[in-house]
Order: structure tokens, then C-alpha cells, then sequence
């Protein structure tokens, strides 16, 4: 990181964070993400969003929180995208846009986050900010389940409960 390495400062920033190999230090750790994300470390730009998100060893704003995560999103990287779809689907540090919430959900889960597939079905499945598809909403619900997210496999099996019904 001293050596002007973005993806370094990131690096070190998280483990200040969360405490690993180093005395937890959340004040340490919002001053390397800043040098990550000035960098053009993406990853930093996310977690230094999280902080301003969640009001961590710093006041919440959750205005700066959008700017991070766009700027994460920018660069690719699918933390930064799916909350940022958070943020528009509750309108919280930006206006409430539910279209903007799936397209978010949607950059993160093409990304391979697959928490943010279940979030995207739930859209399709109750065509909100999306047109009401059950079959997109069970193809994310599955896409979710096959890589690993419980809630996705429990989605899953509603809707197919649903179905049956029907």
C-alpha cells in the first residue's frame, strides 16, 4: 500500500476491518479504503461504501454510500452493484427506483453474486420495477440455488409449490 498498490491498500484496509492478523481498527481501516479507492481499487470503493451505509466509526451517510457503490458497480465489482440496488429499491441515499433496483441486482448476479438472484426473482415474481415473469423469477430462484444460496433453493421450491397449485 505504501508502495502506491490500490489493490494493496484494499487488501490491508479489510483485514483493519475485520480484525485478521491486526488489532481491529474501523478508523485504520476507512483511511485505506479511501487510498484503495482514489487508487481505482474498486473493492475499496465498495466496503468504504458499507461503511458510510452502515454508519460505521463514521457518520452515516447514505448518499456517499451510493457514490461508492456506483463507483464500485462502475469497475465491476457485483458488492458494489447489488447494494446499490438495495439502495434504489428502498430509496435510501437516492430516489426510489425500482427499474434501477432490478438492473442493479441483475449487473450483480450476472457478476456471480448469487444473494442477488433471489432479490432480482423476487422482482420478477411480484413484477415490481420488472414485468411479472414466474419463469425469469424461477430460473433466479434456481440460478441462486445452484450456486450455493439456501434462500434461493427455498424460493425455489415455493414458487414450484405455487405452481402446483395453480
Amino acid at each position: 500500500c505504501d508502495g502506491g498498490d490500490a489493490f494493496g491498500c484494499g487488501k490491508l484496509g479489510n483485514r483493519y476491518d475485520l480484525g485478521e492478523g491486526v488489532k481491529q481498527d474501523k478508523e485504520k481501516a476507512k483511511e485505506l479504503y479511501t487510498k484503495a479507492c482514489d487508487g481505482g481499487d474498486v473493492f475499496g470503493c465498495g466496503k468504504l461504501g458499507n461503511m458510510y451505509d452502515l454508519g460505521e466509526n463514521i457518520k452515516q451517510d447514505r448518499v456517499k454510500a451510493a457514490e461508492f457503490f456506483n463507483k464500485a458497480c462502475d469497475g465491476g465489482d457485483v458488492f458494489g452493484c447489488g447494494k446499490l440496488g438495495n439502495m434504489y429499491a428502498w430509496g435510501e441515499g437516492v430516489k426510489e427506483d425500482k427499474p434501477k433496483a432490478a438492473e442493479f441486482y441483475g449487473k450483480a448476479c450476472d457478476g456471480g453474486s448469487v444473494g442477488w438472484c433471489v432479490l432480482l426473482g423476487l422482482m420478477y415474481q411480484h413484477g415490481e420495477g420488472v414485468e411479472k415473469d414466474k419463469s425469469k423469477a424461477a430460473e433466479l430462484f434456481s440460478k441462486a440455488c445452484d450456486g450455493g444460496d439456501a434462500e434461493g433453493c427455498e424460493w425455489s421450491n415455493k414458487l414450484k409449490e405455487q405452481e402446483k397449485q395453480e
